[in-house]
């Protein structure tokens, strides 16, 4: 029986939603003493079984159940129903098309949508995906997108029991990097199936749902999970206006049942940053009270972000872009009874149903770590040791650890904007990539403040790097591509400042060495040393002569190779430090248990001249993907004998070439014999 506190239903709810990802969580039914379901679940350490495209899935965790065949797609959850004072974004479209037009051009709108042709990406062609015992056909009949599922007794865990059933897709989470989609298993219940596959947007295949994650290998193709996980979860931040309506609340098990699913508009719209908007149309009816609103700059009836002061400003992002948790059993009673009290325009950090979960001192953390089951396991997942956010989807846990946050007035819209400019030359596909302000992905971003550094020749003095390089850009040094997410290293949120001890103590690159890829830790150390006074720490043999990312790369944990492969194929990093020598790096991270790893570094080799071609499916077959990698490798060997230069970096000792011009075969191989394999599962 599973076991599902309120705490961590609240944690699990808000931590893994955001920019389309969310938790799988197994949840039974018990009976209460009228004989009502009630949902109850278990500890985290049960439920984090197994990410899936949308979290975590627990299937071998919960007994096995047979799905029931569906024969209609008609009657979907949740309902869609106007509920206190919103009015949905049509309504707003009357008045303000031309906000209405750039909301509907950005991926918040696409975070969730009903499954029609115009809305699913993926390719419903009739193909068969899958091994022979378990395979997931996937086609259309008619208007509506279906999956066959075709699961052999004991295949992807879900028991004795085989499953030879037909589902249609109701649903679709996302659009942008990945699409996730939704079965409908009953008529007569509102819950709903994650689908076994999603589909890869970034490179356009068909992939098992876990395998967009971080997380440790399976030994099945996909963890088959249980209905529900939509409605008890992706609805706080996948959908506007989102409830669960719960009538059914059990103290003494702490769980809930009986729920009644609405939203008042699938996906991120409008109202979920202005609030709800009836007071609002009601009081512009009156032209008299518009024109008086226009020329008073203002209007009560409706929120403005933009106007707000940074705290509740970054508040409104911060709602589904952080870390947080339930303050107590009877606020997260309220919610699963009422919803969320936050509204924009009130302080996340002030008030409301949960804490903003924060570690980045010893005392927020062991405060944190008394409300979890597994705290050490949990956070691992979710932060670097010093408390420094390390997923994708958590901006605001980032940011307000920052000093400019902190000490200053820096916002989410500091840098983004929810609404295109109508003169932004730039297309509205790639405005919407990351919603950034007209330059704000260059220095201006933090020239807005930091205007004493405009000077180039006080750029210069200050970053040591020619004005206009990859080292003079503020952001590459105090916001470098330590988060994990998406399937790729994203920049952090939490300003910081460059330092070997951290990368020491936490095991995190720091932003000298992710650039100068090819460089040891004592070659950074010296030049922090030399440029800014700061202590050289002590520092092993490796560490003294072999370069960070080679370290990374390949006697890292999960989580550092998942940087490492990335990092390898950044074009800033490549123009400073060369490409060729990481081939050897590369090829043996194809080989890599973790699926996410495997991707990125395949991705990294493709920048490589002479393999712009080189095919590579990171989802095949051990064997197969072995013998890929043996190719490559093969292929660079060959490469490297045709050309003078056998390495493009003025240290190849640090990336494991000998005085003779030839590789170490020995002292890499000895490396690899020390990978960390303590298996890692990230959360985003």
């Amino acid at each position: 029986m599973l076991a599902f506190t309120w705490i961590e239903s609240g944690l699990v709810a808000m931590l893994l939603v955001a920019a389309g990802l969310v938790v799988f969580l197994s949840v039974a039914a018990d009976s209460s003493s009228d004989g009502k379901p009630v949902r109850r679940g278990r500890s985290w350490l049960a439920i984090f079984g197994w990410i899936g495209l949308v979290g975590v899935v627990a299937a071998a965790a919960a007994s096995h159940r047979d799905p029931v065949t569906v024969r209609s797609a008609k009657a979907k959850w949740p309902e869609v129903r106007p509920h206190d004072r919103y009015v949905g974004s049509d309504t707003c479209r009357s008045c303000h098309p031309g906000q209405h037009q750039s909301w509907h051009d950005s991926w918040h709108r696409t975070m969730t949508q009903d499954a029609t042709a115009e809305n699913v990406i993926a390719p419903f062609d009739g193909r068969t995906l899958g091994p022979s015992n378990a395979q997931v056909k996937v086609y259309r009949d008619g208007d509506t997108f279906m999956m066959d599922l075709n699961i052999a007794p004991f295949a992807a865990g879900q028991g004795a029991s085989p499953i030879r059933e037909s589902f249609p897709v109701v649903l679709a989470t996302g659009m942008h990097h990945e699409q996730q989609y939704w079965l409908k298993t009953q008529d007569d219940m509102p819950q709903l199936l994650p689908a076994p596959y999603s589909y890869l947007a970034t490179t356009g295949q068909w992939i098992p749902r876990q395998a967009s994650f971080l997380q440790p290998p399976d030994e099945y193709p996909f963890p088959l999970t249980k209905p529900g996980t939509w409605h008890e979860t992706c609805i706080k931040c996948h959908a506007t206006g989102g409830r669960l309506n719960a009538s059914q609340i059990d103290r003494e098990r702490q769980g809930f049942g009986a729920i009644d699913p609405t939203v008042m508009e699938l996906g991120i719209s409008c109202e979920a940053c202005h609030g709800p908007g009836g007071d609002h149309v009601d009081a512009n009816k009156n032209p008299l009270n518009r024109y008086a609103n226009h020329l008073r700059g203002s209007d009560d009836t409706i929120i403005n972000p933009a106007k707000l002061d940074h705290m509740r400003t970054s508040s409104i992002c911060g709602s589904c872009h952080s870390i947080r948790m339930f303050k107590d059993f009877d606020q997260f009673t309220q919610y699963v009874k009422e919803g969320f009290e936050f509204r924009p325009g009130d302080d996340l950090f002030e008030n409301g149903m949960e804490d903003l979960v924060q570690c980045s001192t010893p005392n927020l953390t062991e405060k944190f770590k008394k409300r979890l089951t597994n705290p050490d396991m949990q956070l691992d997942n979710w932060f670097w040791s010093d408390g420094m956010v390390r997923v994708s989807g958590r901006e605001l846990t980032g940011m307000s650890q920052a000093p400019c946050f902190q000490n200053g007035e820096m916002s989410c819209l500091s840098c983004h904007q929810m609404h295109r400019e109508h003169d932004d030359p730039r297309d509205p596909k790639q405005w919407a990539n990351d919603q950034l302000a007209i330059d704000m992905h260059s220095d201006q971003a933090c020239l807005q403040c930091h205007e004493d550094m405009r000077s180039e020749k006080v750029i210069a003095a200050h970053t040591k790097h020619a004005p206009g390089s990859a080292g003079s850009q503020c952001m590459n040094c105090h916001m470098s591509y330590t988060v994990t997410g998406l399937m790729k290293a994203i920049r952090s949120h939490m300003i910081d400042t460059p330092s070997v001890q951290t990368t020491l103590e936490t095991g995190r690159p720091n932003a000298c060495n992710q650039c100068h890829m090819d460089k040891s830790l004592a070659w950074t150390a010296g030049h922090l040393r030399d440029w800014y006074g700061y202590a050289v720490p002590d520092l092993d043999p490796q560490q003294k002569n072999l370069s960070l990312m080679a370290d990374m790369a390949v006697r890292g944990n999960a989580g550092a190779r998942a940087i490492a492969a990335w990092t390898l194929g950044w074009n800033q990093a490549q123009a400073t430090s060369g490409k060729r020598w990481t081939v050897p790096f590369l090829t043996q991270l194809l080989r890599d248990p973790y699926d996410v790893v495997r991707f990125s570094a395949y991705r990294s080799l493709k920048t490589v001249p002479g393999f712009e071609e080189f095919q590579f499916e990171f989802m095949a077959e051990t064997l197969t993907r072995d013998a890929s990698a043996d190719e490559a490798l093969q292929r660079w060997e060959t490469i490297v004998q045709q050309q003078d230069t056998a390495v493009d970096t003025d240290t190849p000792s640090a990336v494991l070439w000998k005085q003779d011009g030839a590789f170490d075969r020995q002292a890499f191989d000895e490396l690899l014999q020390q990978r960390d394999d303590t298996p890692m599962q990230l959360l985003e």
